[in-house]
């Protein structure tokens, strides 16, 4: 950046062009004073014709190759401001680039500048939010569901033990959407932090969502059938990774008939694992409805097949997370009430 620090200090050179306009008519310049010089001090009848023209190109070679390093240093304040980009995306690193140069470049780091620190004030602003709404709204939620619970077991009138049962589950609902909610916001959040990954097995990640669904599983007399080889490993976030494999296995539990069968499958080549949860239920009638799931808080909303409610929110932060681990996640389906296969494809 110090070539173009030198040239900013040059009042009749005011914008960005003008100072690539000066490497350019230099560069130009030096076979010109070169050859001018030679035969000015060099009269002699030893320089040849041949030998004029190797001089020329010469210093045609010479005067390319001062204006291509001189154009490649004028550059440096532009790679600044796209490695000042890609630090922050990364690892959340504040830049510190110059903001009184006046040309379009200059305008260019000062904007770079500018608005990384708005948006990295909008994002801790954001986390302050989110801490707020973590203890301010759960708390009378929760509290609602203790009163409600104490009630419950004090109480031998069963229509006010199915009323405290209906307030509790209602109050489970609540929660379970403020909580994708907030894993929303925070997921947003993340995409400027590293992802701190580590090195798991697929099957372990698999028997972990089933004991946590066990109630789910057990309410609908549903058979999980998971075929994953125990060697199988993924490189993820642990917490991130597990809600994905939670979110879409809860769907295939909510959109199965009772009865029904779960398959949980895994497998694996030299560059990919695959993690694949089919399930014999609702389905889609058309590829536009299966894209359209993934769509942040998507109109194509259904209740399960028992009347189970849906946020709307699980499949898109379930593939934004899998894709911030350079992932994809997919989605099939045969038809309508055919079921549907949800594949996680990730990098080894």
């Amino acid at each position: 950046m110090r070539l173009y620090k030198i040239l900013s200090n040059i009042k009749v050179l005011p914008t960005y062009a003008s100072k690539l306009l000066l490497i350019a008519f230099v560069g130009i310049q030096i076979p010109v004073v070169g050859l001018a010089l030679v035969l000015t001090y060099n009269i002699s009848e030893n320089l040849s014709i041949p030998l004029v023209l190797l001089l020329a190109f010469g210093l045609t070679f010479l005067a390319a190759a001062v204006n291509l390093l001189a154009l490649n240093l004028m550059v440096s304040p532009i790679l600044s401001a796209k490695n000042a980009l890609l630090a922050y995306l990364d690892d959340g690193k504040l830049p510190e680039l110059p903001v009184y140069f006046k040309d379009e470049v200059g305008v260019l780091l000062s904007s770079v500048q500018k608005t990384l620190i708005s948006l990295d004030h909008l994002l801790k602003e954001k986390k302050d939010m989110m801490a707020l709404l973590s203890h301010d709204m759960r708390s009378p939620i929760n509290t609602a569901s203790s009163l409600a619970e104490l009630i419950r077991i004090k109480s031998d009138d069963e229509e006010i033990v199915a009323y405290c049962e209906k307030i509790q589950q209602q109050n489970t609902k609540q929660i379970r959407l403020f909580n994708m909610v907030l894993e929303l916001l925070r997921e947003d959040e993340h995409e400027h932090e590293h992802i701190v990954r580590e090195k798991l097995s697929l099957y372990a990640v698999a028997n972990e969502v089933m004991n946590t669904l066990s109630l789910e599983i057990g309410q609908k007399e549903l058979e999980i059938k998971v075929d994953i080889a125990e060697d199988i490993e993924v490189i993820v976030q642990k917490t991130a990774f597990t809600q994905v494999v939670v979110n879409l296995m809860h769907n295939a539990i909510k959109f199965s008939s009772r009865r029904g069968t779960i398959y949980v499958k895994g497998g694996q080549s030299q560059e990919e694992v695959k993690l694949t949860i089919i399930d014999e239920g609702m389905g889609f009638s058309t590829s536009e409805d299966i894209e359209k799931v993934f769509d942040r808080f998507t109109h194509l909303r259904r209740k399960g097949t028992e009347g189970e409610p849906t946020t709307g929110v699980g499949l898109y932060l379930s593939r934004k997370i899998i894709r911030r681990h350079r992932g994809e996640l997919k989605a099939a389906s045969a038809g309508d009430h055919k079921g549907s296969t949800f594949t996680i494809t990730l990098p080894k």
